[in-house]
C-alpha cells in the first residue's frame, strides 16, 4: 500500500524521516517536525501536536519555548 501525505506548501522541502517523524524545512527557513500516529485500524494520521523550530524572539538570549498562541512560555534560555 502506498500512502500519500500532503503536508508541503510550495517551497517546502522534506529533509528527513525517522521513527514516524517527518522533518520539513519551510520556505521561511523554519523547521517543522510532523509526527505520524496510527489509529486502531492501523491507518496513519498526522498528530495535531507538531514542533516548529523557528527564529528566536528578541527576549530570548539563546532559545525560547512557547505554545502556538503565545499563551504560555515554557522557558527562555
Amino acid at each position: 500500500m502506498k500512502i500519500k501525505i500532503e503536508i508541503l506548501d510550495h517551497g517546502d522541502e522534506v529533509i528527513g524521516f525517522s521513527d514516524n517523524r517527518i522533518a520539513v524545512k519551510k520556505q521561511s527557513g523554519e523547521l517543522e517536525i510532523v509526527t505520524l500516529v496510527y489509529d486502531e485500524n492501523n491507518i496513519p494520521r498526522i498528530d495535531e501536536k507538531n514542533v516548529l523550530i523557528t527564529f528566536k524572539s528578541s527576549s530570548a538570549v539563546k532559545a525560547s519555548i512557547t505554545d502556538d498562541g503565545g499563551d504560555f512560555e515554557i522557558g527562555s534560555f
